[in-house]
């Protein structure tokens, strides 16, 4: 396995974190939680650690462990071989910080956190030795993903990370059409000659989650204004995933911006997000899941 190092940040609830204005209710029933929920939040391209600290922000007030990471562009878009090792690593912070009895969620962002979310699936189905077999997973949240292959939005989506030095973007929207445009390529000749090959291949993240067997919840928050992941690729996405009998929820917007919502609608997000885990946890619930 390659060496990479992986920059997460990780958080630990102070004893004060619990919101203070919460009812008696919510209260109560946040210390019936034996576990701390920990959630792993993945970062869309061109994510800084001062943006995604405000999501972890979310959990953290309600007590929960959170773990950040940003998969840097370098990786999602030209070493995409490294992202499986990425993934171990990620899994691997579970055991090491002893988190495996606490429930799990993963907060993804955009392509780019799916990205590496697909390769943490393929990490899970393919645990020869079984030593994640043990891992808590109860649900996923995605915001502004995932969207099918599309040169000019994976093109855009890169350009818009990058220095705003005009020059520098030309020579990058070049360089990145001919490089997405190879790739393309590449895997269309894969397809057609040895279909297996594409089997979880981190070009195809949306037919991967498509087609993911793991039938955990799953939160879906997007919009019908995001210029770079169409909202019906997502529509298409619950309804596949539903049809498959995974318990899908879902918030659409009409006039958010890609990976904007919670500076928008920053009150309906981040009740989405909690009553979405309390559901999660809620052990009345766990029957109609598992029926799934």
């Amino acid at each position: 396995m390659a060496e990479i190092d992986v920059d997460y940040n990780i958080r630990f609830p102070s004893p004060t974190s619990l919101d203070q204005e919460e009812g008696s209710e919510d209260e109560e029933s946040e210390r019936e939680i034996k576990k701390e929920p920990v959630v792993l939040l993945l970062g869309w391209l061109g994510c800084e650690e001062k943006h995604l600290a405000k999501y972890s922000d979310i959990y953290e007030r309600k007590g929960c462990i959170t773990i950040r990471y940003i998969a840097p562009k370098e990786i999602t878009f030209f070493k995409t071989e490294l992202l499986p090792t990425v993934a171990s690593k990620l899994l691997d912070l579970i055991q090491d910080y002893n988190l495996e009895d606490n429930p799990i969620f993963f907060h993804i962002f955009s392509n780019n956190g799916s990205y590496v979310y697909t390769n943490i699936l393929k990490v899970l189905h393919e645990d020869k030795e079984k030593k994640l077999v043990k891992l808590q997973v109860k649900g996923v949240i995605i915001d502004s993903a995932p969207g099918q292959r599309r040169l000019h939005q994976a093109a855009r989506a890169f350009v818009v990370s990058t220095p705003r030095n005009f020059m520098m973007r030309i020579l990058m929207v070049i360089g990145i059409y001919l490089y997405l445009f190879w790739t393309g390529l590449k895997c269309m000749f894969m397809k057609l000659y040895n279909p297996k090959s594409l089997e979880y291949n981190p070009h195809y993240v949306y037919e991967n989650m498509l087609h993911d067997s793991y039938h955990w919840p799953q939160l879906y928050l997007y919009s019908k204004a995001d210029k770079i992941i169409p909202y019906q690729d997502i529509d298409k996405m619950i309804g596949y995933r539903q049809s498959l009998g995974v318990h899908v929820e879902r918030v659409r917007w009409d006039d958010t911006a890609h990976v904007s919502h919670l500076m928008v609608h920053r009150e309906a997000y981040m009740q989405a997000c909690i009553e979405f885990i309390k559901f999660c946890l809620d052990d009345s619930n766990e029957e109609e899941v598992k029926k799934n």
